[in-house]
């Protein structure tokens, strides 16, 4: 049986929708690649520049207490989380807390996080680093539309996660 590639829906529009960037300034030139695939496919999928918030932090391990902060103190839709691991710490120690942290605000926030994180030694290139902060991106923009969508059919007459505070 020959399988046909997976193809993905195209993107949803995102001119409604607000995105915070986390980035973490180690290796700050891998980190602006995937900041600007990130930043590049948001704006090809409508979303307005001012509706997209940028913050660095100096390390990975700050990704965590950003994200916080995004979703305490602003409104944004979804948070995307931008950085590079030192050589040979792609591992369980570093990513899992991080990414167990994460979750958590997710799930107590309501609002959709997506990764951007590779190790410097995967670097392949400008391409390869602009094309994952691009994923990253498009699956935000997908997880804020499911969202929307969601809420928008949801028996609840106020689902917004922004109105549970």
């Amino acid at each position: 049986m020959v399988r046909t590639p997976h193809k993905t829906s195209p993107l949803p529009a995102a001119d409604e929708m607000a995105f915070g960037i986390v980035v973490a300034e180690q290796y700050g030139e891998l980190s602006a690649l995937l900041l600007e695939g990130a930043v590049r496919t948001l704006k090809e999928a409508g979303c307005l520049e001012h509706n997209i918030q940028i913050k660095t932090v100096p390390s990975l391990m700050s990704l965590t207490m950003a994200t916080q902060f995004f979703a305490e103190y602003t409104d944004v839709d979804a948070v995307i989380l931008v950085g590079c691991l030192p050589k040979g710490e792609a591992d369980n120690a570093l990513l899992g807390p991080i990414a167990q942290n994460i979750l958590q605000i997710q799930l107590q926030w309501n609002m959709p996080c997506a990764w951007a994180v590779m190790e410097s030694k995967e670097y392949g290139g400008i391409y390869e680093m602009s094309e994952r902060g691009a994923a990253a991106a498009q699956e935000a923009v997908r997880m804020v539309r499911l969202q929307i969508d969601m809420e928008a059919a949801s028996p609840n007459t106020n689902p917004d996660r922004r109105n549970l505070n």
